[in-house]
């Protein structure tokens, strides 16, 4: 080996390691917004994975195993993943965790990446300094090639300090005065479930020398914490335990109040400054099973001290002055003002009394509280939240104006007082007197105005505290809201369905409560914008009673009206998009006075085809009327993942232009079209590999397994090349190949794999060859919605008998069996005249099945707008003049021998008449499942009914003419349905004249 060989190898060799190097770096790290190593425990980070395509067609997927162990998989959290990549968790008894990730597939691209985020953390309570390797290794799926993407990443616990301390004063706002008892109330705290649990806690206070400490009591309670106090100069320092704070979901609070006394400012006390006053608190404490010790930073509060009459009473400041406070009394209720006075709604408040008594206070005895009652309103209830020494209820009294007592409250407002009596020494700081009234509804007071209570306490007989006090009554507001749902329609009834999944094509119920709880609104409007991601269906109705969501409803349907009218909302207007489109449902120009009852709307929609797993469908409604707007929390409808794929089997005469999903009528030599049809009827891609034709023979078998279709004639296959489709657009990129095999061909390009059979022989040439296969191109994504269409040629070759045609797919890596629901029929009975009828050649024909159209959808409209039979029949519409001159038996002036015949549903399903009075069922309409009518639309015209008919099958006038329905598929294909049709006779549908109908009139002169 030279030297130059040597230089040139190492530097190969150094080249592929960088290259290694570089493809390990980049395949795992931390996202690029918190890149540090450092990761707090209980707090989510994000591991960055970027894999690469490195084979351009060899392999077709990629696994990555993923090993964090003592690390939590956190799956919600995760960025957002590539369409069919699937995370599954594995976690030991060691509580180690091992991430499998698949659905990475090959595109095919060399150095294409498909990157993504997944969610982790270090277990809540974590000591510091705890690292964990994290580490990424590759396989190749479908190859014996080795991945060289791999990599690792070290991640260091680091442990939030989130303890806090708080404190803030009496909420009573009391004033800062000498010789007056200040509350103060603390809480330690860890909120969240991130750092550690905290052993040995203490609380440190810190108050001036001068000030007196009172005591230290848990919260609202009276029982001492027993504190340590001491001194360090001019501070007091105030020190006592607290139960260990463990980390929680819910945080973990520990609440204490203080009671602090200063003295007079100009008093004797030689450590005291006059001014402000100051007081702090901290925490310190040990991160439990770490045994690292923290502490918190000081809160401080300061005030300064007022010795103003005006604020603080007559204060005794001469030495030897008394200690004391003046207990307090204070109005409480949420809004901090009483509801507005609502009568229709029977509005309702509650006053709350609240009086706070220091626990180093006389023990009061034989403690009765009075409250006065003001004008206008009703008592309902009335109790007492407080926790005495000897466990016994409070005895309520309600009195009347002539001192009647009675242990419920007295009828409308007869009730002035109330009392509540007893003997019970206090064991809480707080009392609260509560008093649950509504509004009179002949005399309430005024919005906004102020309503006032009095209230007394005495102990022993002697008063121990009284006062007033009272709040604002809120002005008076129309309150309209609007509350929506949405359901399955499979579901049947409405729970708390304020979102729901679904799959597309699925239907799905839209429901509006709409009610007012103020005063009445005019002109009210609701817009309820239906999402391009799904279509309206129709199912409009409405409901207006008193109740709850989930109360049986009695709706009413608003069958193709534009309006409804309700005695109190007044007249309802409604538009509704056309049924299959969006658009927006629109209620306006309604009332909607103060009831307790609600108006309910509910109306379907169906999720489109072609909407892609994941996707969140928004409900955007508002409801506006004189007051402000009520926009709603928007609901939604999140589409599952659904793997659903069809196939169907078409076939037409060369010469139409209709395709049948059932089968055609032919004759021996003739050519007919076929078309293979593949769609996505899921919400998640599919990758389609190939379809799988073997071509109707003697003998034929289905494309799967070994049950026969038992053909009895022959269709031989054009060797052109056939026309692929994707969403009606002709594709390239496809090829085809075909073998000469018998139809007990070993099918092992399918699975599961057969292994009876010979092995298939795969040519390029399609000269007799029986099996057919279409290849697409490698990772041939059909996205929901997408339909692939396969079409091309055969000739009939055999005598009478019937050939059955079919196909099987490989999609997924998987191939399903073609069914009978993928199977039509071609028969040659001998009777009709198959692909050669006149219909599809002569030039009339087509303005002829106009003419026969139009007069059934005459008598269509008129049925379904409630005419008789007998009312039809006899009747000379235009449209049967028009056809006069083709009817071939001398008839056609009127209508005879009319019936019809209607389903359980009130839907049509024949009718049958005759153009002379001595010919029976000249025309026979049937339609099996009764003819598709939205009653929502109410009356129609002509025009409505979507009636189209294929001209299938011709004789001559005295034998009956057989047509086919004509009907959309999923893609909007026209296809014929033979299930709902029409026998005709007496009608020439090959005219060889054909003369315009005219309308007008004819004028003559003056």
């Amino acid at each position: 080996m030279t030297n130059c060989f040597k230089k040139h190898w190492i530097l190969i060799i150094g080249m592929l390691l960088l290259s290694n190097l570089s493809i390990s770096q980049s395949f795992i790290s931390f996202d690029s917004e918190n890149p540090g190593v450092y990761k707090p425990n209980g707090r989510y980070f994000m591991v960055h994975l970027n894999p690469i395509s490195s084979l351009a067609a060899e392999c077709t997927s990629q696994t990555i195993k993923l090993d964090i162990g003592n690390l939590t998989y956190l799956p919600g959290s995760n960025g957002p993943l590539p369409q069919g990549v699937v995370i599954n968790p594995v976690t030991d008894s060691n509580g180690l965790t091992i991430l499998t990730i698949t659905g990475i597939v090959n595109d095919g691209k060399q150095g294409s990446s498909l990157a993504f985020d997944v969610a982790m953390q270090f277990k809540p309570g974590t000591c510091d300094g705890v690292k964990q390797i994290i580490t990424a290794t590759t396989t190749n799926v479908g190859c014996n090639v080795a991945s060289n993407q791999s990599g690792s990443i070290e991640a260091i616990s680091l442990s939030p300090n989130n303890a806090i301390v708080e404190m803030n004063e009496n909420y009573e706002k009391q004033p800062f005065c000498p010789r007056k008892i200040i509350k103060y109330t603390m809480h330690a705290s860890n909120p969240l479930n991130q750092g550690f649990n905290i052993g040995k806690v203490k609380l440190r206070v810190e108050v001036e020398k001068c000030a007196t400490v009172m005591g230290v009591y848990k919260n609202n309670t009276y029982a001492s914490v027993n504190p340590v106090i001491t001194s360090n100069g001019s501070v007091q320092i105030v020190e006592f335990d607290v139960p260990d704070i463990m980390l929680s979901i819910y945080g973990n609070t520990k609440s204490y109040d203080i009671y602090i006394v200063y003295p007079c400012l100009n008093g004797n006390n030689s450590d005291c400054t006059t001014g402000r006053k100051y007081i702090s608190v901290s925490m310190t404490g040990e991160k439990m099973g770490c045994g690292i010790p923290f502490e918190t930073e000081k809160v401080t509060k300061s005030h300064l001290i007022s010795t103003e009459s005006a604020t603080c009473g007559n204060v005794n400041c001469i030495p030897g002055g008394d200690v004391g406070e003046i207990e307090k009394i204070a109005l409480y209720n949420s809004s901090g003002t009483f509801a507005c006075p609502v009568a229709c709604l029977n509005a309702w408040d509650r006053a709350v009394v609240r009086l706070s008594i220091p626990p180093f206070n006389p023990n009061f005895t034989n403690r009765v509280a009075t409250v006065d009652i003001p004008n206008g309103i009703i008592i309902s209830t009335a109790f007492v939240n407080e926790a005495n020494s000897c466990g016994t209820p409070y005895i309520i009294n309600y009195i009347d104006a002539q001192g009647n007592k009675q242990s419920r409250p007295f009828s409308g407002t007869l009730t002035r007082k109330i009392e509540f009596i007893t003997d019970c020494i206090i064991s809480t700081p707080q009392s609260q007197f509560c008093i649950d009234f509504n509004y009179d509804p002949v005399s309430p007071p005024a919005s906004g105005s102020y309503l006032g209570f009095y209230f007394t306490y005495t102990s022993n007989g002697a008063k121990v505290i009284e006062g007033a006090y009272g709040a604002t009554i809120e002005q008076c507001f129309s309150n309209a809201l609007l509350v929506k749902q949405v359901r399955k329609a499979s579901q049947k009834v409405f729970e708390n369905n304020y979102n729901a999944s679904a799959i597309p094509g699925e239907l799905m119920i839209y429901r509006q409560e709409i009610y007012n709880l103020g005063t009445g609104d005019n002109n009210n409007v609701t817009i309820d914008k239906i999402d391009p991601n799904l279509v309206y269906a129709g199912g409009f109705k409405y409901a207006y009673q008193q109740g709850t969501i989930n109360d049986p409803k009695v709706f009413t349907p608003l069958l193709g009206k534009n309006s409804f009218t309700l005695p109190e909302l007044g007249t309802v207007n409604v538009s509704v998009p056309a049924i299959g489109e969006s658009g927006t449902v629109t209620l306006s120009g309604f009332n909607f006075p103060c009831t307790v009852k609600k108006l309910f709307i509910e109306y379907n929609v169906i999720v489109k085809n072609n909407v892609i797993a994941g996707t969140k469908i928004p409900n955007f409604a508002t409801l506006t009327g004189s007051s402000r707007p009520s926009v709603t929390p928007t609901n939604n409808i999140t589409i599952a993942a659904f793997t659903y794929v069809k196939n169907k089997m078409f076939v037409k005469c060369s010469l139409a232009n209709e395709w049948n999903e059932s089968g055609i009528n032919v004759k021996n030599e003739e050519v007919v079209d076929f078309k293979m049809q593949f769609s996505n009827a899921g919400s998640t891609p599919v990758v389609l590999s190939e379809l799988l034709n073997l071509k109707p023979q003697l003998g034929d078998l289905y494309e799967l397994g070994s049950n026969p279709r038992k053909s009895t004639f022959n269709v031989n296959y054009y060797c052109d090349s056939p026309e692929v489709f994707v969403n009606g657009v002709l594709t390239q990129g496809v090829s085809f190949e075909y073998a000469l095999n018998s139809p007990t061909m070993d099918r092992s390009m399918l699975c599961p794999e057969s292994t009876s059979g010979n092995s298939p022989n795969w040519i390029s040439t399609c000269d007799n060859a029986n099996w057919f296969k279409v290849n697409f191109p490698n990772n041939f994504r059909i996205l929901p919605g997408d339909y692939v269409d396969v079409i091309y040629k055969g000739k009939i070759s055999g005598a009478v008998g019937t050939a059955y045609n079919s196909f099987a797919f490989s999609a997924a890596d998987c191939s399903i069996l073609s069914a009978n629901s993928n199977t039509l029929v071609l028969t040659n009975d001998n009777t009709g005249i198959g692909c050669n009828s006149c219909t599809l050649t002569n030039p009339y024909s087509g303005d002829m099945k106009n003419l026969f159209v139009n007069l059934l959808k005459n008598i269509l409209t008129r049925k379904i707008n409630g005419e008789t039979d007998s009312q039809i029949n006899g009747s000379s519409p235009e449209e049967l003049i028009a056809l006069m001159p083709y009817i071939k038996n001398g008839g056609g002036n009127k209508i005879y021998n009319f019936s019809s015949t209607m389903n359980a549903e009130n839907k049509i399903t024949t009718i049958k008449f005759s153009f002379t009075a001595n010919s029976e069922n000249d025309v026979t309409f049937l339609e099996e499942k009764g003819l598709d009518y939205n009653p929502e639309v109410g009356a129609i015209n002509p025009s409505y009914l979507n009636i189209d008919l294929t001209l299938f099958d011709s004789t001559n006038q005295d034998q009956y003419f057989t047509t086919c329905r004509k009907t959309l598929d999923d893609h909007g294909t026209v296809v014929s349905d033979c299930n709902s049709k029409t026998q005709v006779k007496n009608i020439d549908f090959c005219p060889t004249r054909f003369c315009h109908p005219m309308n007008g009139e004819i004028k003559t002169g003056e």
